[in-house]
């Protein structure tokens, strides 16, 4: 008798397979912000000059042809006048305008995202299987007989 049986045998299959990979650098970007403030000096200067004060007196005395008598004269302490030889003046001084400059930075990160493929083989077993003929002997039963 025949009949068939299936005989199988593994045969390795392989294919190429990719995982996505997302790398994520954080990077800081800064920048200098710089405000100047700046300011002018104005200096106004009032100059005055007045006669505070003024003491004479005759301490001697001269007999001339017009001058008969002993003569004594006083001058005295008078206020200031601008009419009696006060002076006013003025000037005005403007500097250069005076800056300072303040620097503050300021910083923020930001990330920045990169993504590849990276390949890697992955295989696995597959059956084959396929049938075969197999022959099974068949059983002959065969009577001898003996004489003795």
């Amino acid at each position: 008798t025949i009949f068939y049986e299936e005989k199988c045998h593994h045969e390795e299959v392989c294919h190429e397979e990719y995982e996505v990979v997302v790398t994520t650098t954080v990077i800081e970007e800064c920048e200098d912000i710089i405000t100047k403030h700046c300011h002018k000096e104005h200096t106004n200067v009032l100059k005055t000059t007045n006669i505070v004060g003024h003491d004479s007196h005759i301490v001697g005395h001269e007999i001339g042809e017009s001058y008969a008598e002993h003569k004594t004269h006083n001058y005295h302490k008078r206020a200031a006048d601008p009419a009696n030889g006060s002076q006013y003046g003025s000037s005005h001084h403007s500097s250069e305008p005076k800056c300072e400059e303040h620097v503050e930075k300021k910083c923020h990160k930001k990330p920045i995202q990169d993504s590849h493929k990276v390949p890697h083989t992955k295989c696995h077993t597959v059956p084959h299987c396929h049938p075969v003929e197999v022959v099974v002997p068949r059983e002959v039963c065969v009577h001898l007989h003996y004489t003795k």
